[in-house]
């Protein structure tokens, strides 16, 4: 049988195959933070799957964790050295034809291709989403005037070495960024960036943290005394650290967590906006399929 029933959903060989990269992923990420006493811990549906199914949620596709921004910012600097090939450790500065306010660890000899940003110039392999925590103003203007300025850096840092994307709403932005190139180079945005999201790290009267995430939106807050606390929890066949307060934080993010979502709702690959194909690299997949792209692209835009 080349296929599990897990809570009346059909889990098939595919994404089972995506399932075991994504844990090798993880695997190899944890024993790098271990190595360098960094902390991670389950983010998302990934902290979800743990608690409720003690390991992917069965119509779920991807694997999410997060760190705070001083240990992930000490991963950046080993990351490179630490992620040989098939991983790559992924953030803006490893590779600037990609940006997203997180990082990523890939394996270059799958396929993972987001249709959102749908361009052959980055590595486009399977990943696992290493999601940033930061501290949060409280005052709700000047958390929305951060959610502002961040938001023109992205613009700038997604398209800043784009000169004929595939997506109509990518060009729109190359006026601005034409501008903005002449003034400062992709580091000085980059860094700019950085800078923004960790301004309110030093501030010991805040105990709100979330993730700013692409585009400006804010992903979620938590107690930020009680993700520091970590506790182990079985995820398919490995141990993972999650928050000790993680009832708190999925009754914020999910309501009644232990409610299945309706069969319709099940299943959609991220709606239909990545291809995964664990078999062939994303260079390879592209070869073959390049002349689908255009299209795909279109319809996904379309929608």
């Amino acid at each position: 049988m080349d296929y599990e029933i897990r809570c009346g959903f059909k889990v098939d060989e595919t994404r089972k195959k995506v399932w075991s990269v994504q844990i090798d992923l993880l695997k190899k990420l944890m024993e790098v933070c271990a190595k360098h006493n960094l902390k991670v811990f389950a983010e998302s549906g990934t902290l979800l799957g743990a608690i409720r199914h003690k390991g992917f949620i069965p119509w779920d596709d991807d694997l999410d964790v997060a760190m705070y921004r001083e240990d992930y910012q000490k991963l950046c600097e080993i990351g490179s050295e630490e992620f040989k090939e098939p991983y790559f450790f992924q953030n803006g500065l490893t590779d600037q034809n990609y940006f997203f306010g997180y990082g990523r660890i890939r394996r270059s000899d799958t396929t993972g291709i987001v249709l959102d940003m749908c361009e052959h110039k980055y590595n486009n392999g399977i990943f696992i989403d290493i999601f940033v925590y930061d501290k949060l103003p409280k005052n709700k203007l000047q958390l929305k005037w951060l959610v502002f300025r961040l938001r023109i850096l992205e613009v700038i840092l997604r398209n800043y070495h784009y000169k004929n994307s595939r997506k109509k709403t990518a060009r729109c932005f190359y006026p601005i960024v034409a501008i903005a190139k002449k003034i400062h180079s992709y580091e000085y945005y980059y860094n700019k960036y950085i800078r923004l999201c960790s301004k309110n790290n030093h501030r010991e009267n805040i105990d709100e943290v979330g993730f700013l995430c692409s585009y400006g939106c804010l992903y979620a807050t938590s107690s930020y005394k009680g993700i520091t606390n970590l506790e182990e929890a079985d995820f398919e066949d490995i141990k993972i650290k999650i928050p000790s307060n993680y009832d708190e934080y999925l009754r914020k993010e999910y309501g009644n967590y232990w409610e299945f979502p309706p069969e319709s709702e099940r299943g959609h690959w991220h709606d239909n906006v990545i291809i995964f194909d664990p078999n062939i690299s994303y260079l390879e997949y592209y070869r073959k399929h390049s002349d689908r792209f255009d299209q795909v692209l279109k319809e996904y835009e379309e929608k």
